[in-house]
């Protein structure tokens, strides 16, 4: 994995496709895939993120929910709206950070039960 300062992208902001949160890495699925298929710099179509997601995936470098799903969700809360994302969860922030991880997104609660509704 690529460190992700060395690459400019941005982390715990509104836009932001990477976050931290409980200690851990959230990629948010699928504007991650779409924008690693977008910085490859080939005429890639966009709907080939699944491609990517799933080779992701088949990596196993992803934590999985205790009933066995790869995707996490988040409640994203602010001050004039909540909303909600999606995506994967890393255990270990410095293959991507190197040891200037940054602190957890104060926006982002990760939901730890199976049932999401409660977001």
């Amino acid at each position: 994995m690529r460190n992700v300062q060395a690459q400019h992208l941005e982390v715990n902001e509104p836009n932001a496709r990477i976050h931290t949160v409980a200690g851990s890495v959230f990629l948010v699925t699928p504007g991650i895939f779409k924008l690693w298929l977008s910085a490859c710099g080939q005429n890639v179509p966009e709907e080939y993120w699944r491609e990517v997601q799933k080779k992701f995936q088949n990596l196993n470098l992803h934590r999985k929910q205790k009933n066995g799903l790869n995707i996490w969700h988040c409640a994203v809360v602010g001050p004039r709206r909540c909303s909600r994302l999606k995506g994967y969860l890393l255990d270990d922030p410095t293959p991507l950070f190197g040891d200037d991880v940054p602190f957890n997104n104060p926006h982002l609660l990760l939901s730890e039960g199976e049932d999401t509704h409660d977001l």
